[in-house]
């Protein structure tokens, strides 16, 4: 993880969860969010399917150039790698792992932008659907911003988050120093998750 949106995120998510593979959509409130809550979206889906986008930060509609709110998440990639979006969606909602991805952003003009995005799961409640809470954020905003819009995401890399022993490492030691336990392309998996 690389960027303070994302660590922020993940931070906070970790805190609610306590002990638990994940918190439930009663216990975020987005008031502790606010100062990242442009970069933040919220995804309803049902275990192992692919999931919708409830609610989508200001940045991030203007980032695609639209309104996101009932947009399948896999819908924002390129469409040859939409089928492995929704399964690694459905391993975040169905399994309880967490994921970060390093993406592209790529224009109707052409240009570029890297982004991070962070997925992780929320548990269901007696009022909501499970989930997941996620960021999607840049370093730096593009000059242009709010006048080009992002078309297609395409991935560079995955990492997932699997269930295991709870760890306090740091956010550059989990992501850099972990041993991978297997790599499908540009898919890598590391521990540092718990356990439902």
């Amino acid at each position: 993880m690389r960027l303070a949106t994302t660590k922020g995120l993940f931070a906070h998510w970790d805190y609610l969860r306590g002990e638990r593979a994940a918190p439930t959509r009663g216990d975020i409130d987005p008031a502790h969010l606010r100062h990242i809550l442009c970069d933040v979206f919220m995804l309803d889906a049902q275990p192992w399917q692919e999931g919708r986008i409830r609610l989508a930060g200001t940045r991030i509609c203007e980032l695609f150039g639209r309104e996101l709110k009932g947009q399948r998440l896999a819908e924002l990639w390129f469409e040859g790698e939409r089928e492995e979006v929704t399964r690694l969606v459905g391993a975040v909602t169905g399994g309880m792992h967490g994921l970060v991805a390093s993406t592209t952003g790529e224009t109707s003009a052409g240009r570029e932008l890297e982004l991070e995005m962070l997925l992780l799961p929320v548990r269901p409640n007696a009022s909501s659907p499970c989930g997941a809470i996620g960021s999607i954020a840049t370093q730096t905003l593009p000059a242009w911003f709010g006048r080009d819009a992002i078309t297609a995401l395409s991935t560079r890399s995955i990492r997932m988050i699997e269930h295991g022993a709870r760890s306090r490492a740091s956010f550059g030691r989990i992501s850099s120093s972990a041993a991978p336990l297997r790599t499908r392309q540009h898919l890598i998996v590391i521990p540092g998750g718990r356990s439902a």
